[in-house]
């Protein structure tokens, strides 16, 4: 015979009780009260992520010199949520992406050099893929 026990409380004394599921219930053996409470504990959570862009355009006409990212980025190759900083310096040739695990904060990859070594990777790229 297989008999799954449940935990309860005595309503009336509190005591701790492991009692059979499915079978008549016995008075609380501390106070003798037939009451019982039963408790259910649900937890959930929830992640809130922030990202921020700056852009910077000479008279707010034509391509930004200035484009700037930082925060939450979420990967969607590997299905997970990463720290990103990315610059791009058009006036001073420069091209920064930082990406970072965002549990452990360790360095995906670091890139730093002449925006011009950048230039047909995005997706708006010219030439053979």
């Amino acid at each position: 015979m297989n008999t799954d026990y449940q935990v309860s409380k005595c309503k009336k004394c509190g005591a701790t009780l492991s009692e059979p599921k499915n079978e008549q219930r016995t008075p609380c053996p501390v106070c003798g009260e037939m009451g019982r409470i039963h408790e259910e504990t649900l937890k959930d959570g929830i992640a809130v992520y922030d990202h921020m862009r700056m852009k910077g355009k000479h008279g707010g006409k034509g391509k930004p010199f200035f484009d700037a990212r930082v925060g939450a980025d979420y990967y969607f190759k590997d299905k997970e949520w990463r720290h990103l900083e990315r610059v791009i310096d058009r006036d001073n040739n420069l091209y920064v992406e930082i990406i970072k695990d965002m549990k452990t904060g360790e360095i995906i990859k670091e890139d730093r050099g002449p925006l011009t070594d950048h230039q047909g990777h995005g997706p708006n790229r010219v030439g053979p893929s």
